[in-house]
């Protein structure tokens, strides 16, 4: 990605993946351009407002923190919008007169897709189109059976104009998936153009940057019109690894319209949807969206074959919604799923989860203990402020005995001296235990001094936090076990 300020004044930018800058690359070296072609390429680039530049595959661009007020940056993306190149090929399209099929120069930018004869008359012709078609009108992208009964051509109808093309099934996916986003992003434009309003500055940095690894929505409030962008986007960013979207004003119906480009795009690796307005319907939304392989659209002609498909994700965090039980119960399926075998961290506070949830997250949690998974066990217990009592905290520790979990956050439960004692006796048999919070709960004294009987034989444990009185640290944890009767010890 590069940028670059032309004689004007305005600012450009475009991305270019190596394929397609190697292919220009190999072109100029061929031809030998003279003097006057350079120039001539020079003005090209120049009075379409693009810039070059190389980006390597395995380079992730983090775009730089935004310092413009909110409006002047909407209206600088819209100017990068009106210019970016989305995609750019080769792709075979049938001829206006004589009906075959030939090698075309496609370019996906601004509000339109057009092509040249090649790449070369592009930069030679000035921009001398040999077909286009406007996207920002009542647009329509179809599949539909090649001539020669084998290949697939990708057909998009717009403004009257019709373009068909032709390319192997997994090019035709990526065009179709770039056209699905663009479309999708000119109606989110128009929907703001017809209600007098400014479109949100970080929906359209996220659009114009398709080599972004990750991106943070938290704080802008998120609509339909903008969900629908995002959704056809994030489905479309397969380089996209990290999406924050906390506090971000989502519902269950907007999280629905997100929900099919989380099922898209398997590349994700941590998702935050926390402190949203998301209730247990979203739960079973997310379950199946992720605990499923991709779903296959309308329009596809073959089926896709799913052998060992897994996805990518990590981290997901629901924290602040109020999910309850009945969320907790459809969430924890996801940890029984084969296709999230490196699911490390459900982040589950401030969920209104009772006895009832944590049984039977904890049942979940059992099943993939048992099931041949990678990265089976969870080194994070995020359950902090919700409603646990005795029997879920032992349902709990059924699970947690000789596991990998290194932080156990219960604090602000209703955890009493029974359960507080179940988790006291785990402490020892927890090898990597690091960190463990569980104040706020209503276990007594007998119930505290249990808990420093298991951190004095806890070998690995660095950092307890066990009432609002008592935070020991690493230094504080070394002189505890230096003390030989741990039944004296008591609050202050």
């Amino acid at each position: 990605m590069t940028t670059e300020i032309n004689n004007s004044g305005q600012v450009s930018e475009a991305c270019i993946d190596v394929e397609l800058y190697d292919q220009l690359v190999e072109l100029v070296k061929r031809l030998e351009f003279e003097k006057d072609a350079r120039e001539k390429l020079q003005n090209q680039i120049k009075s379409s407002q693009i810039s070059i530049g190389i980006v390597s595959r395995a380079a992730a661009y983090h775009p730089p923190e935004n310092t413009l007020p909110a409006d002047v940056e909407a209206l600088t993306q819209l100017k990068v919008m009106q210019q970016h190149i989305n995609k750019a090929g080769w792709v075979e399209t049938e001829g206006k007169y004589l009906k075959s099929w030939r090698k075309r120069w496609f370019v996906l930018r601004g509000a339109s897709l057009v092509y040249f004869e090649s790449l070369e008359k592009m930069i030679h012709s000035g921009n001398k189109l040999r077909g286009d078609v406007r996207l920002d009108s009542d647009c329509q992208i179809t599949y539909a059976l090649h001539a020669n009964g084998t290949n697939h051509t990708l057909t998009v109808e717009g403004d009257g104009k019709k373009l068909s093309f032709s390319a192997t099934l997994e090019e035709l996916n990526d065009w179709r998936n770039a056209l699905r986003a663009k479309v999708a992003c000119l109606h989110y434009l128009k929907a703001f153009r017809n209600r007098g309003e400014t479109p949100e500055a970080p929906v359209l940095r996220f659009i114009n940057n398709e080599l972004l690894t990750k991106f943070s929505f938290s704080g802008v409030q998120l609509r339909g019109d903008g969900c629908r962008a995002l959704s056809a986007c994030i489905a479309y960013h397969q380089k996209l690894e990290e999406l924050d979207l906390s506090r971000s004003g989502l519902t269950d119906e907007t999280l629905t319209i997100l929900c099919d480009a989380f099922n898209s795009n398997s590349r994700l690796v941590s998702i935050d949807l926390s402190h949203n307005l998301l209730t247990a319907k979203s739960c079973g939304l997310l379950t199946k969206a992720l605990g499923t392989t991709p779903r296959v659209l309308s329009d596809a002609i073959i089926t896709p074959v799913y052998n060992d498909f897994t996805r990518n994700l990590a981290i997901l965090r629901l924290d602040g919604n109020m999910l309850t039980d009945t969320g907790v119960s459809e969430l924890s399926n996801l940890l029984t799923t084969e296709y999230l075998p490196k699911l490390t961290e459900l982040s589950l506070n401030d969920v209104g989860m009772q006895d009832a949830g944590a049984v039977q997250f904890s049942q979940a949690l059992y099943k993939r203990q048992r099931m041949l998974l990678v990265n089976k066990e969870f080194p994070s217990l995020r359950l902090a402020n919700n409603k646990i009592g005795d029997d879920g905290v032992v349902a709990l520790c059924g699970v947690l005995e000789h596991s990998s979990v290194t932080q156990i956050n219960l604090s602000d439960n209703k955890i009493g001296d029974r359960g507080i004692g179940a988790l006291a006796a785990q402490l020892p048999l927890l090898p990597k235990l690091l960190s463990i919070e569980i104040q706020g709960n209503s276990f007594s004294d007998t119930g505290l001094s249990e808990v420093l009987k298991g951190l004095l034989r806890s070998s690995a444990i660095t950092r307890a936090h066990l009432t609002t009185d008592h935070l020991l640290e690493s230094e504080a944890m070394s002189a505890l076990r230096l003390v030989l009767d741990a039944d004296v010890i008591s609050r202050r």
